[in-house]
């Protein structure tokens, strides 16, 4: 365990009363903090969370349709109209005049095949969807260019039990903890 990983999950959220992102994140071997499916407290995660205490920060969400872990490579420069816990909804961009996609930073191409090739319980994903994962991860990787920051949707433990689960995100994270960090030319793709 490295104490300059952080791991955040989500709380729950319309249907999903136990979010399997919270109770991933609390069983993982890092430090983690449980978010409330908020803006105001992503916000308040992202925007005054002091940016030196951790090198990697791996963001998790519930994605109950799913069937697969999914290690999402894009985060959407847009918010997805839909409300969140406390009833606020939000449209458009989400940071005026900034890239429409930014890419993962905490996974390269490389640690992803690997990853992808040795465990059948993930696919990769290229959606992270409209809601407050969407939120969290842009606002990460545009808030902290110089740490490594992913997003990791989780399935329901119906679909894959919880040990399975805890056993394939802890494995990620060991690999991206043993790797070189990401080259800084691939490190980042922004299209505007």
């Amino acid at each position: 365990m490295n104490e300059q990983t952080l791991v955040a999950g989500f709380g729950p959220y319309l249907s999903v009363s136990t979010n399997p992102s919270a109770l991933l994140a609390e069983a993982m071997e890092w430090p983690h903090v449980v978010l409330e499916v908020s803006y105001s407290a992503v916000e308040r995660f992202v925007f005054q969370r002091d940016a030196p205490r951790f090198e990697r920060l791996l963001l998790l969400g519930a994605a109950p349709g799913r069937k697969f872990l999914t290690p999402e490579l894009f985060a959407r420069n847009t918010y997805g109209g839909a409300a969140d816990v406390t009833g606020v909804r939000r449209s458009g961009e989400i940071e005026d005049g900034k890239p429409l996609l930014l890419t993962a930073t905490l996974f390269d191409d490389e640690l992803l095949a690997s990853a992808l090739a040795d465990d059948p319980k993930m696919r990769l994903s290229y959606d992270a969807g409209s809601y407050l994962c969407n939120f969290v991860y842009y606002a990460a990787l545009s808030r902290f260019p110089d740490k490594r920051v992913g997003f990791v949707h989780v399935p329901s433990f119906d679909v894959i039990p919880f040990e399975d689960q805890l056993q394939s995100l802890n494995a990620l994270m060991m690999a991206v903890e043993s790797a070189a960090p990401p080259a800084e030319a691939a490190q980042r793709l922004a299209i505007a």
